[in-house]
């Protein structure tokens, strides 16, 4: 027998075979040997069955579910350690709040300003007031009592201003009016109008110009 590299393939094969013969009818024999037969076959049972191997794309196809098995698990751990690390999902940017800008007033060109009994100019220096919410009652008052105008408007004020020469340094012109409506020296009789109270008409009447 030829040998075939360093490695050597042996096998033994061995057959045995057991024959009875049985004459005459003696049935304890028969039975003894019925026994010993079972037993043999007992024994010397058949060669364990082996299963072939699964084909390639069996086992191929094996491999996805476990994988995808496994990613499960990775993606639990991750969404767990996401859960952990206390970040704070990020919160949408809150919207700009929307700033007051004031209206520019605008000066009354064909607005009366020399009335009846006397001029806003004269009745401004007469009174002088040194505050602007003074200022805003005087113009009011005279537009009352002397220009026929028992309301009045930060435009009709900002031209008072302009005629008594006032400073007009105001961001917001409307300011005063809503201020001294909460003191009642004003009340307002429609959106940016408004209309001087007694309370306010006294204040005027005490200025005597030395403030």
């Amino acid at each position: 027998m030829a040998k075939s590299g360093g490695n050597e393939d042996r096998a033994k094969v061995k057959l045995r075979v057991v024959e009875f013969e049985l004459e005459g009818g003696n049935a304890a024999v028969e039975n003894s040997i019925r026994q010993i037969t079972h037993a043999l076959a007992i024994r010397n049972g058949p060669p364990a069955r082996m299963m072939p191997p699964k084909p390639p794309n069996e086992l191929a196809a094996g491999v996805p579910a476990e994988t995808d098995e496994a990613e499960e698990i990775i993606q639990d751990v991750e969404y767990a350690d996401a859960g952990d690390t206390g970040q704070e999902q990020p919160t949408k940017p809150a919207k700009p709040k929307t700033t007051y800008k004031p209206r520019v007033p605008t000066y009354l060109h064909d607005l009366d300003m020399t009335g009846t009994g006397v001029t806003f100019k004269d009745f401004a220096a007469q009174k002088n007031p040194t505050k602007a919410t003074q200022r805003h009652l005087v113009a009011a008052y005279w537009l009352k009592e002397h220009g026929n105008s028992p309301t009045t408007t930060m435009d009709k004020v900002y031209t008072c201003y302009r005629t008594a020469e006032w400073p007009t340094n105001q961001s917001d012109w409307d300011v005063n009016f809503r201020s001294q409506v909460k003191t009642n020296r004003f009340r307002r009789v429609s959106p940016g109008e408004y209309a001087i109270t007694p309370i306010g008409e006294n204040d005027v009447r005490t200025l005597d110009g030395t403030e």
